[in-house]
């Protein structure tokens, strides 16, 4: 017994480890990063961001919501799970149905080049468990040049957009507008909002109070307009003063599900 207690002694004291500090341990990772050039393209139609961005990237899927206006999903992830900055400042939607989702606050002829963090997290910015979608718009350039386009398509829709930019060494100015309009959009089955709401009105899928008044029925599916204005002025070395505004306005958009 006693030579068993000693050998036992002599483990514990063999066993025993001495305290160490660990050294800080960095993590490095590289992030899955996407720049989408030419979003606004001859092959896009529309000034619909999401739309432009569907085409653009494989990561990228969309909610058709109505004609314009949709909303973006990145590698699955939707909604406020995505962070949305234009320029740098973060955009966030009002409508809590999502009917003016981020990416609709600004059109694609405004754009010079998007950038998308694909995940699966964003540490950059707050409040997001995916996605990062940095979206840099055009900056006005020395040498005067200008740029029209002008669109058809389906469904009645008509878009027109003009870009105007020039200066000096020392004041560049950018000006910009579009305007566009569309009549409702056709499912599969060839009904438009009216005839998708009064299909799910028979199934009993929606109340008949969803269904649009009579005098609203022939309605467009939206008109949008916007205007972009850029000054930047340099008034010293190293020293730039950037001004700039931007009005995005959408009335009428009609939705499916509208009530």
């Amino acid at each position: 017994m006693k030579k068993a207690v000693g050998l036992s002694l002599i483990y514990a004291l063999t066993l025993y480890a001495a305290e160490a500090e660990l050294g800080t341990i960095d993590v490095e990772a590289k992030t899955d990063t996407e720049v989408i050039k030419d979003v606004h393209g001859e092959d896009i139609k529309s000034a619909d961001l999401a739309e432009a961005l569907f085409k653009k990237s494989p990561s990228v899927s969309i909610v058709r919501r109505s004609g314009v206006a949709n909303d973006i999903i990145v590698r699955g992830q939707k909604k406020d799970n995505i962070s949305v900055t234009i320029d740098g400042a973060k955009v966030c939607g009002a409508c809590p149905n999502r009917m003016d989702p981020p990416v609709s606050h600004i059109l694609t002829n405004n754009i010079d080049y998007i950038q998308i963090d694909e995940g699966p997290f964003d540490v950059e910015n707050f409040g997001v468990l995916s996605a990062d979608v940095k979206i840099h718009t055009i900056k006005p350039s020395k040498t005067l040049q200008g740029d029209l386009n002008l669109g058809l398509g389906s469904f009645g829709y008509k878009k027109g957009a003009f870009s105007l930019s020039g200066g000096t060494d020392t004041v560049r100015l950018l000006l910009t507008s579009s305007a566009e309009k569309s009549d409702q959009y056709e499912d599969g089955n060839g009904d438009d909002f009216v005839g998708q709401i009064a299909r799910n009105i028979a199934l009993g899928k929606a109340p008949e109070a969803a269904q649009y008044q009579p005098r609203y029925q022939d309605m467009k599916a939206y008109t949008k307009k916007t205007l972009m204005g850029k000054l930047f002025w340099d008034i010293a070395e190293n020293h730039e003063v950037r001004l700039s505004y931007t009005a995005n306005r959408s009335d009428d958009v009609l939705y499916p599900s509208s009530k």
